[in-house]
């Protein structure tokens, strides 16, 4: 199964603009509130990315919990 909840943009822009806050405040909070090198920019990629898949993962999980139908893959008429 395969969700198609991801590429929706009602979906993929609040989780984003979610996920770059929470990076910033992350950041700041561990002492590195603006980029000045290429590590800098590297880790908070990856915090984006990591953080960015468990938000995604658990919008899934709370759309599975409000709408159990969601988990049944439709499938396409030929």
């Amino acid at each position: 199964m395969t969700p198609r909840l991801e590429p929706k943009w009602r979906y993929a822009v609040p989780l984003n603009l979610l996920t770059g806050m929470m990076t910033l405040c992350a950041m700041a909070a561990a002492g590195m509130p603006q980029l000045n090198n290429v590590a800098q920019a590297t880790l908070y990629l990856a915090f984006f990315i990591g953080l960015q898949r468990c938000l995604s993962w658990l919008g899934w999980r709370l759309l599975l919990r409000v709408v159990p139908s969601a988990a049944i893959p439709t499938q396409a008429s030929h």
